[in-house]
């Protein structure tokens, strides 16, 4: 368990809520359906995999921008670099912990998931999220393949 960093000074701290993997998955269904009606509403939507943003987050963000039918903005991209993002004060009401870290944020891919995930949650996880990573043109275990349309 991870301490919440925003504990009011002198408080006992408190421990964030881990999602377990399946809960963790059922939440990311439920946003790729969200982000699905809003499509279907006439909701530009876009998708970006998150492997694509590490490696390389300008290009990652222009080809969402593009995509969504808005101009980059001149030199309105400055703030990420090859690998970094300066990242402003931000008031995030839930996520990860590191939502409330500013300044230059080294971008690096998580995958320790893909080893301490055990046998039974990678396959309560695949069935769950499986079918629309397909949709997506994605593998379970894998994610999306390209850049294409949501979260």
């Amino acid at each position: 368990q991870v301490e919440r960093p925003h504990t009011a000074d002198g408080a006992q701290p408190e421990l964030m809520v881990h999602n377990a993997p399946a809960g963790a998955a059922a939440k990311w269904v439920a946003c790729q359906l969200e982000v699905e009606m809003l499509r279907r509403c006439g909701v530009r939507v876009t998708r970006a995999r998150y492997e694509d943003f590490v490696r390389e987050p300008r290009r990652t963000v222009e080809t969402a921008l593009n995509a969504l039918g808005l101009a980059v903005p001149s030199g309105g991209l400055e703030h990420i670099g090859d690998g970094t993002v300066k990242l402003g004060p931000s008031h995030g009401l839930s996520g990860n912990p590191t939502r409330f870290r500013d300044g230059d944020v080294t971008l690096r891919a998580d995958e320790a998931w893909r080893e301490k995930m055990g046998r039974r949650d990678r396959a309560v996880v695949t069935a769950i999220g499986g079918p629309l990573l397909m949709r997506y043109g994605g593998a379970a275990g894998q994610g999306p393949r390209k850049a294409g349309s949501g979260e």
